[in-house]
């Protein structure tokens, strides 16, 4: 079985460049985002729970920001970032990936992934917001259950840091929109040669 060889010029045109681009700030994204994510007290000290319980035993108003948009936003982040390298290598590897149906595919993944990542980081960034503004987060008032403990700052809740978050998966989606677009004028390109 012959090994596949890599066309170092593919990395050093623009749409490798680009492929290169959204690797690193997906990795950027990626560590911020988890570490917001898992390291965060609402998921962590799972105070998400402690806002169910209060919906469903006492007579407590305020919906709780759902744990779901936070899982669905690192979950998009990991596939995306995991499909990019994955993308990358097939395009270094291939010996010209524009005869090919995979430039294709990749146009389409570009443009699929870009738009995941836009709702992912709207979810992530509406999230934040809510358990920022949560009188779960604020209330003194609100006795929790046993084990839990009322922390005094809502730092803890790393609202802002999600923020942050949220407000790069946004350039790495404007990220994959341009590489999309270095993918199609690549092979229009390649085409006319």
């Amino acid at each position: 079985m012959k090994m596949p060889t890599f066309r170092n010029g593919y990395i050093l045109s623009l749409p490798g460049f680009g492929k290169l681009s959204t690797i690193i700030i997906g990795l950027i994204v990626l560590i911020i985002g988890l570490r917001s994510h898992y390291q965060s007290a609402w998921t962590d000290s799972k105070y998400y729970k402690v806002c169910e319980i209060y919906i469903l035993h006492y007579t407590y108003q305020e919906p709780c920001p759902s744990i779901g948009m936070e899982r669905y936003y690192v979950a998009v982040i990991i596939l995306c970032f995991i499909l990019s390298i994955i993308g990358t290598i097939l395009s270094v590897s291939l010996v010209n990936p524009y005869l090919t149906v995979f430039w294709i595919v990749d146009l389409v993944y570009h443009i699929l992934a870009s738009l995941l990542l836009i709702v992912a980081a709207v979810l992530y960034l509406v999230s934040a917001v809510q358990i920022n503004n949560h009188p779960l987060a604020n209330d003194d008032a609100i006795k929790l259950p046993p084990g839990f403990i009322k922390f005094d700052d809502t730092e803890v809740f790393l609202s802002k840091q999600k923020i942050y978050a949220a407000g790069l998966t946004f350039v790495q989606a404007l990220f994959y929109i341009i590489v999309a677009l270095l993918i199609k004028r690549g092979r229009s390109k390649s085409l006319q040669e």
